[in-house]
């Protein structure tokens, strides 16, 4: 059989391996969820907030909500890709970060990434760390960065050359992953010229053009939008981005973001600072929750805090297709790849604590056009706790016969309900006594109802 496997964590601090088949599950053919091995008992503390996955070293990285940060090793029993029967979890490294007391309330994980010897985190109040994973038996010196404070969400880029982020009146901002993963210079900040013996306008003047210098690391920083029509400034709030592109070079990339105004703002680094698209009308109530990059080229999956899901084309900002069927918010999104013979899949997580895999509608070859095809939810999986982040594991499945084994399993289900049906209702049938004429009048009578008088 055919499936995809998908790591989730919820809010009780419980890791499980999801298998969801992709065909229409029946009673035989159904998704298996596997609890994984090691898990603690149930605790608010230990809610998982992110998860990260490594295809190549078949590593899986946890950070709860109490700053621990585990990385386990996840094999399969049967590697015949009949997976979710058995899996083998290994701790390989588990460490807790410190936090600032002034910070240590309401914080939270926003990034979560493996690199080749480090492991990237980084918190809402702007802490970035790089702990080196070369020796598992003692916890390494990691490099700390302070970033903006009141961060949403933090990306790496998938060639791992640069990481984004912004949050709360933190607007985007691009960094090289080789220059902060150093630290942050000692020396240097002595030689700055300060604002003594200036003039109010010429203090004012030198530090407006401090906070528009790039930081150490920092290799390109968006701007904001202009006035509205009553030139009132735009506020800016980030809660969710996504690479589309990336370049070698780390200042040049391709990026979406999600605002809690609803709208969704589209950036490329080698043409301005401020965003080349700006769709307002996506999201039309509420916020954007998040945003996840479809396997194709042109494709974005957006969701807002309702239950509203949406395939958008990235080179006009129309919207492709909405998905039915959910009733919670989703908390988490995973996009699978594309290949020539596959097609991509997404998976939610959502808030009514379901596990849905649904199809991607596909991009018009030419903008502006209807998409190809709709996205539909082809199956769900009930995890009893509300999931709160999941990831693929990055195995493509063998390809399935298009629709073939569908229809099949659709007719006979028809079929045989349709038979069912019918024999039920022969034996209620049965049952019953015929009741005419002047007994129906006397039965209705004696039960208290009204009966009409006959027409001369």
């Amino acid at each position: 059989m055919s499936s995809l496997r998908f790591f989730t964590g919820d809010a009780n601090g419980l890791l499980k391996s999801i298998a969801l088949p992709l065909n229409s599950p029946t009673d035989d053919v159904a998704p298996r969820q596997l609890l994984l091995a090691g898990n603690p008992p149930l605790a608010k503390e230990r809610e998982v907030q992110r998860l990260a996955w490594n295809s190549e070293t078949k590593q899986l990285v946890v950070a709860r909500a109490n700053m621990s940060v585990e990385v386990l090793s996840v094999t399969d029993e049967d590697p015949e890709l009949e997976r979710g029967k058995g899996v083998t979890v290994e701790t390989v490294l588990q460490y807790t970060e410190d936090r600032p007391s002034s910070s240590a309330k309401g914080d939270a994980f926003v990034g979560l990434d493996q690199l080749s010897n480090n492991i990237l985190t980084c918190t809402s109040s702007g802490l970035l760390r790089f702990q080196p994973t070369l020796s598992a038996s003692s916890i390494s010196t990691p490099t700390l960065l302070s970033l903006s404070s009141r961060l949403s969400e933090l990306r790496l880029s998938p060639n791992q050359a640069s990481f984004a982020y912004g949050g709360n009146e933190v607007d985007l901002s691009l960094w090289d992953v080789e220059r902060a993963g150093q630290g942050a210079p000692t020396e240097g900040a002595s030689g700055a010229p300060g604002d003594e013996g200036l003039t109010g306008k010429e203090a004012k003047k030198l530090r407006k053009a401090k906070a528009q210098e790039l930081l150490w690391g920092e290799v390109w920083r968006a701007k904001n939008l202009p006035n509205d029509s009553l030139s009132l400034r735009v506020p800016i709030h980030i809660t969710s981005l996504a690479y589309l592109s990336a370049s070698l070079a780390p200042a040049q990339a391709t990026l979406v973001t999600g605002n809690a105004n609803g709208s969704v703002r589209l950036y490329d680094t080698r043409a301005a600072r401020r965003p080349v698209g700006v769709w307002d009308k996506i999201v039309r109530e509420g916020s954007v929750r998040r945003v996840e990059k479809g396997a194709g080229e042109h494709e974005v999956f957006v969701c807002d805090d309702r239950s509203n899901l949406f395939t958008v084309d990235t080179r006009n900002g129309n919207v492709l297709g909405n998905h039915k069927g959910l009733a919670g918010s989703i908390s988490s999104l995973a996009s699978t790849s594309r290949t020539a013979s596959a097609p991509s899949y997404l998976a939610s997580a959502s808030l009514d604590r379901f596990v849905r895999l649904h199809t991607a509608p596909s991009a018009p070859v030419k903008a502006g056009q209807n998409a190809t095809t709709k996205g539909e939810t082809l199956c769900k999986v009930f995890v009893k706790s509300q999931p709160t982040a999941i990831v693929w594991d990055g195995v493509v499945p063998k390809p399935v016969a298009a629709g073939t084994a569908k229809r099949g399993r659709d007719a006979d289900a028809a079929e045989e309900g349709e038979d069912e049906s019918e024999g039920e209702l022969d034996e209620v049938f049965e049952g019953m006594g015929e009741v005419v004429g002047r007994e129906m009048e006397v039965r209705r009578k004696d039960d208290g109802r009204r009966v009409r008088p006959k027409r001369r």
